[in-house]
């Protein structure tokens, strides 16, 4: 099914041991990123969170952010480092008696000095990084819905599109034989104006023909009208995988038109070029924001 790229999603759970409050956001992009914002001891979490959001979503910029409470980091290290804390004071106090400045250091600044304040940073549980694992899965298909809505949405208009372009295609279906047709009467007449006289059938009929020959659309209508029939079967879903050809297809329209436009002498018919080239150039910028 064709989805979008834009989603967020939100959920927290406990255990014995912490607090976690996870949150997801997807926007578009054309590949896939990933940016991990957790405590540095999770980021073993990294690579098997990157390979579950790659496979479930494909493509897109995914940020996933973890916000952990560890009830239990005080029972497994202390959190500040007291030696070196001594250290730290007595040798600005030394300093300080030195330059005869006063020492004015605060608890603050002592505790943001280097490998003061502890954090343990043994190695996370392999059942911790399943856990979180597991919960991101759960977390991802909570927002799969918002991302299925943005791509109903962008299916349909499409779709709107599509209906536009076969209604051109059908125009200028129709008109292209009563190009030809006058194309003949305007001939006759200029060759009536300058000889006075009726003009061969024969020679008239090679003359319509070598302008037929260089203004044929049939292949461009038959080739458009078939790109046509071949996304309709992708936003249903009738092709696996085929929304990676959706821009594809839409670069070969854009060809097919062009041609048609360089061919056509028919106004009416360049009108409706006009018309089919913006329904193209309007469904490529969906197709960079749906998977």
């Amino acid at each position: 099914m064709i989805r979008g790229m834009t989603g967020q999603a939100s959920l927290r759970f406990s255990t014995d041991t912490f607090d976690v409050e996870m949150e997801i956001r997807s926007v578009n992009s054309r590949y896939f990123e990933f940016r991990l914002k957790c405590p540095s001891r999770y980021y073993a979490l990294e690579i098997g969170a990157r390979k579950l959001i790659s496979k479930k979503l494909a493509r897109g910029k995914v940020d996933l952010s973890l916000r952990i409470n560890e009830k239990e980091v005080l029972s497994k290290s202390s959190l500040i480092n007291k030696p070196l804390a001594k250290a730290y004071l007595e040798e600005s106090q030394k300093l300080a008696q030195e330059l005869n400045i006063s020492d004015i250091i605060t608890m603050r600044e002592l505790l943001s000095l280097p490998q003061v304040l502890n954090v343990d940073m043994s190695d996370v549980d392999e059942s911790v990084l399943k856990l979180f694992l597991d919960k991101l899965d759960v977390l991802i298909d909570q927002m799969l819905p918002m991302m299925m809505t943005e791509g109903e949405s962008t299916v349909n208009d499409v779709n709107a599109s599509l209906t536009t372009m076969e209604n051109s295609l059908s125009f200028i279906k129709k008109q292209y034989p009563q190009v030809l047709e006058k194309y003949k009467e305007n001939l006759k007449e200029r060759v009536r104006e300058v000889t006075q006289t009726k003009t061969p059938e024969e020679r008239l009929s090679v003359e319509v023909e070598l302008f037929a020959s260089r203004t044929a659309i049939n292949e461009e209508v038959v080739r458009l009208d078939n790109h046509i029939r071949v996304m309709k079967d992708i936003l249903v879903g009738k092709r696996k995988d085929g929304s990676k050809e959706l821009d594809f297809i839409g670069q070969e329209m854009n060809r097919e038109v062009n041609t048609i436009a360089s061919k056509s002498s028919d106004f009416e018919i360049t009108e409706q070029t006009i018309i089919l080239k913006s329904e193209v150039e309007k469904m490529r910028e969906q197709f960079r924001n749906i998977v």
